[in-house]
């Protein structure tokens, strides 16, 4: 976005947006983090992934629920090889969706905790425990489902 230095009577000097910049850099500018790689950025950003990859496993699996109404034996098929295989586990499943599920949530609530007042001063140590509970809670949940429970997915 292209800005224009002004000067008022008093020599006070403003960054005014000029009415000729593009969508797309305002869109930019809207989204541009003030201090970049600090614990907000880095909380603002990881909520943003993990709720695309949340949303993208949503519409995998209202494809596959609408499939087992269209088509029960393709549906079948692609459960037991897609979806029940090992690779969907290890490759999809431990590393990606299970921590994206358990920060987004825990995200979630400590977000709801600074919109009620709760911990507002305490914002960056209330992020890296965040992120402490969410890598205890993802090795728990790898470990349950690769060794106590590999029948159920």
């Amino acid at each position: 976005m292209t800005k224009d230095v002004v000067k008022n009577e008093n020599m006070v000097v403003s960054d005014l947006p000029t009415a000729h910049a593009s969508g797309a850099d305002h869109i930019l500018e809207w989204v541009k983090p003030k201090s970049r790689y600090s614990a907000g950025y880095i909380a603002w950003l990881l909520h943003r992934i993990t709720a695309l990859i949340l949303v993208g496993y949503l519409f995998a699996h209202l494809f596959d629920v609408t499939l087992s109404w269209l088509n029960p034996k393709l549906y079948e098929y692609v459960v037991k090889n897609v979806f029940d295989s090992d690779i969907a586990k290890i490759g999809l499943i431990i590393p990606i969706l299970w921590p994206a599920l358990v920060f987004h949530g825990l995200n979630g609530i400590r977000i709801l905790l600074f919109d009620l007042g709760i911990g507002v001063r305490h914002q960056k140590q209330l992020f890296y425990l965040t992120l402490i509970i969410t890598l205890i809670l993802w090795i728990a949940g790898a470990y349950w489902l690769l060794f106590l429970a590999p029948s159920l997915i």
